[in-house]
């Protein structure tokens, strides 16, 4: 089951600089958004706080169920991700570094050797399984972070493409 979201007056400031202010909107599960604005409009501040990562100044972010708000508790936290263009790389395998979601959830050997070694496959990362996660392209890096995002088969799913640099 997903998840919707429903923003109500966001705001926020950063060294005296309004960022978001009165930022509101509903998402509904199932459907995809695209949040549009030039550089420094506020974007990667906005899915932040939509991700639960840091709390706005004024405004409220709820996750819904079934019509019913969820308190913003670790199981709420673990049932959303954040996907940004610049994803960091732990020094380990890439094997590794996709199957740190789902170690830190708990999951068995068997189920974290089944599900990553699917999500490489579908990110076209099944070769490079064994290899340092610090040697990959860009392009793998930014494979491997979607990779990371998608193992733990999230409820919400909040990404922000990089700029294309004209």
């Amino acid at each position: 089951m997903g998840l919707d979201l429903e923003i109500a007056g966001l705001s926020k400031t950063y060294n005296g600089q309004a960022i978001l202010r009165q930022c509101s909107g509903r998402f509904d599960q199932g459907r995809t958004y695209a949040l549009l604005g030039p550089n420094g409009s506020g974007k990667s501040t906005f899915l932040r706080i939509a991700a639960l990562l840091e709390p706005p100044d004024a405004g409220e972010v709820r996750y819904l169920e079934h019509g019913a708000p969820l308190p913003h508790d670790l199981a709420l936290k673990r049932r959303i991700t954040l996907l940004l263009p610049r994803v960091g790389v732990f020094n380990t395998s890439v094997f590794k570094n996709v199957a740190y979601g789902l170690k830190i959830r708990g999951q068995s050997h068997g189920e974290i050797e089944h599900w990553v070694n699917d999500v490489l496959v579908r990110v076209g990362l099944a070769p490079k399984g064994r290899q340092n996660g610090l040697g990959l392209s860009s392009g793998e890096t930014k494979r491997l972070g979607i990779a990371r995002a998608l193992v733990i088969e999230p409820q919400g799913l909040l990404a922000r493409r990089a700029h294309r640099q004209s």
